[in-house]
């Protein structure tokens, strides 16, 4: 999933990132210095964020509160917090429970069809022609 945070204390005015299982990719920043910015990116990318974020946190730049490193660290940490809260939201969800006309047909059984027998010759003839038949055939007339 995507993030995006805007920074505060630092030269960047904000920055992106994506967050899929846990594993950080496509680290972006809005203004800053580019080759170090993107230098960041890189080593980061693949990387699991909870493993970045505590690599990061707490850097200082010069007399600033904050890093770039350090405002990524933030930004991924909350992101891994929401990720673990949406899974976990996910395993709580109960299915909804059945009405009662899905509970009966769950409970009743399926009803076996028989296979259909194949048909003879004589089981085309209609039952007055099959009598016909066999009077006409007693007496020794052919059909």
């Amino acid at each position: 999933m995507e993030y995006a945070s805007e920074t505060k204390g630092i030269c960047p005015k904000s920055l992106r990132f994506e967050l899929n299982d846990g594993i950080v990719s496509g680290v972006q920043f809005e203004g800053g210095c580019p080759g170090n910015l993107a230098g960041i990116g890189l080593l980061v990318e693949g990387r699991s964020g909870v493993e970045v974020a505590k690599t990061l946190k707490g850097i200082k730049c010069g007399q600033k509160k904050s890093s770039c490193p350090a405002e990524l660290a933030k930004a991924i940490l909350k992101a891994v917090k929401e990720e673990k809260k949406s899974v976990k939201e996910l395993k709580t969800v109960k299915p909804k429970p059945k009405s009662k006309l899905a509970k009966s047909a769950a409970k009743s059984k399926p009803v076996k069809s028989k296979p259909a027998k194949a048909e003879s010759p004589k089981a085309n003839k209609s039952h007055s022609q099959a009598k016909v038949s066999s009077k006409a055939k007693a007496k020794g007339v052919a059909s």
